[in-house]
């Protein structure tokens, strides 16, 4: 008795941990919103600095800024099972914090934004072979071979360019935007799950009225086409049908034949139906669907713990 008494105190003295695995998930994904908001920002209005002579400023905060990026990636792969992706980061890191001292001592050398240009591309070529090595599935590989292939060919034709900074820095500067921007994306969908999705649309006619609803804008925006005055062209009339559809209705383009106005109307309300019926069956079928996912393993462990007890 004693023994065990002294155990139970044994652990009620063990520390806590100081981050649950789902705060710091949660705090990876605030930081990387953050980081990839502002590099995207930055990114952005580092081109009209360098078109307009200005003294590199904002260009100087962006580089520094992926340094900062790269050391926040370092510090919250601590502790995980993959070693090489902390090492990757710590490396990758204190090359760009002596890549933005030099950038900032230099300014707009060629030199300097092409060596921070090839470290950048090396570290995202890395971090997807990491990807690759780590889950080696066949959409995993061929989804990041494709990109290392992209990523490849830009160097290539980064190669073949003259020693123009505006160029390589116009080069470099749609690279970390995009990134960003896809970053941003992928962290807003993070937390939907995409087999759920798959398994709705299986479940209810989701993809069906869908489906209807591209083919009802396609065919009305031939119709707007030809017989309305006001739309130029069938890219305007699919913008057109594009705001009638989501009722955001922007007034750039507007219809005034009868014909047009009706069928706006038609449009319109199939829209609103449409776009009410498939965001009431996912918000109804998503919770029903997840608590099936996540009973599944749990039954599957109670069924494996009875075979082990009736080989016993």
């Amino acid at each position: 008795m004693e023994d065990i008494t002294v155990k139970k105190e044994e652990k009620d003295i063990e520390p806590k941990k100081r981050f649950t695995k789902y705060q710091k998930s949660v705090a990876t994904r605030v930081i990387d919103g953050i980081v990839s908001t502002a590099l995207l920002m930055l990114a952005i209005y580092s081109f009209s600095e360098i078109y307009a002579g200005g003294s590199g400023i904002v260009t100087g905060a962006l580089l520094a800024l992926i340094a900062v990026s790269v050391l926040f990636q370092t510090i919250f792969s601590i502790g995980d099972k993959s070693k090489s992706k902390f090492v990757i980061n710590l490396v990758f890191g204190a090359v760009f914090i002596v890549l933005s001292v030099l950038f900032f001592v230099f300014g707009l050398a060629y030199w300097v934004l092409l060596s921070y240009v090839m470290v950048y591309l090396a570290s995202i070529i890395l971090n997807r072979i990491n990807l690759i090595l780590l889950k080696r599935t066949v959409r995993n590989i061929i989804f990041n071979a494709l990109i290392i292939a992209l990523i490849i060919a830009f160097i290539i034709i980064l190669a073949l360019e003259k020693e123009d900074s505006h160029i390589l820095f116009s080069l470099i500067g749609f690279v970390i935007a995009a990134r960003a921007l896809i970053h941003i994306i992928s962290l807003s969908f993070s937390q939907m799950k995409l087999k759920i999705i798959l398994k709705i649309t299986r479940k209810t006619f989701a993809a069906e009225i869908f489906f209807g609803l591209l083919l009802l804008i396609f065919a009305f925006a031939l119709v707007f086409e030809v017989i309305e005055p006001n739309v130029k062209s069938y890219a305007d009339a699919l913008w057109y049908c594009f705001a009638v559809v989501t009722t955001i209705g922007f007034g750039d383009i507007t219809v005034v034949s009868p014909i047009s106005r009706a069928l706006s109307v038609i449009l319109g309300i199939y829209g609103l139906i449409a776009v009410a019926v498939i965001t009431s069956i996912i918000v109804n079928f998503y919770s029903e669907v997840k608590s099936e996912n996540e009973e599944e393993p749990k039954s599957k462990k109670k069924i494996e713990g009875k075979e082990e007890t009736e080989s016993k």
